[in-house]
């Protein structure tokens, strides 16, 4: 397969502060840290080695070559509880701990 990032979209960024944090596939599973840096969203397992979080929609992404989707889903508090990462064979939910 060979993939291209897809254009990134004007989107509103109003909720990205939130996003920011450890997400943990649980009950103890692997984390995925977001961070926000000079106002766009990077992710991955290795905090040394986060990937730009393409916006397709204010809460939907793209990680930078890679394939895959990662939305994030508000508790009713509308707090960032957990990322839903749609893969090609099981969706990821990802459980926010900080």
């Amino acid at each position: 397969v060979v993939t291209a990032d897809p254009p990134a979209q004007a989107v509103d960024k109003t909720d990205w502060q939130a996003f920011a944090g450890d997400y943990q596939l649980l009950p103890s599973g692997w984390t995925f840290h977001v961070v926000l840096r000079d106002g766009e969203l990077y992710g991955g397992r290795d905090p040394k080695d986060l990937r730009r979080m393409i916006p397709m929609a204010p809460n939907a992404f793209v990680r930078a070559g890679t394939l895959g989707e990662w939305i994030f889903v508000q508790a009713r508090d509308g707090k960032p509880a957990q990322i839903l990462n749609l893969r090609k064979f099981e969706p990821l939910v990802w459980t926010k701990v900080t």
